[in-house]
């Protein structure tokens, strides 16, 4: 049996029409694929049982070593920052390291995507460009 082994790739993901935009300009992250020892180690799933007695799961991501080891090259994410003074620069955001230590509105949901993504162990070629 055969797997492909793709050390890297890119994805853009989903989020406020980013996947419908040219490819230049799209918000693009930078998977780098977790080795088999690691990969367990990027989610948990905590289960419980509600009020009604029925099974409930979630799945609880190790963020800080998903954006930090999994995420390399980000590209097309800025963020405008204000600084004391009122006055407003753009902070371009261009790694897993950066947006780790990021805040602005919309972050949640865009980490939510990543880590998503990186735990997959998925590649889907129409929706992924594969980098050798």
């Amino acid at each position: 049996m055969k797997f492909l082994a793709q050390k890297r790739y890119f994805f853009a993901p989903a989020l406020n029409g980013n996947e419908t935009l040219e490819e230049d300009e799209q918000l693009q992250v930078e998977v780098i694929r977790a080795t088999a020892e690691n990969h367990g180690k990027l989610r948990n799933i905590r289960a419980w049982r509600n009020s009604q007695g029925e099974t409930v799961m979630e799945t609880v991501f190790d963020t800080k070593e998903i954006l930090r080891s999994c995420v390399g090259e980000i590209r097309n994410l800025e963020v405008e920052v204000e600084d004391a003074d009122g006055k407003v620069a753009v902070k371009k955001i261009t790694s897993g390291k950066e947006l780790a230590e990021a805040t602005f509105y919309g972050c949640g949901a865009l980490v939510s995507l990543i880590c998503a993504e990186v735990a997959s162990d998925t590649i889907t070629p129409t929706e992924k460009k594969i980098c050798g």
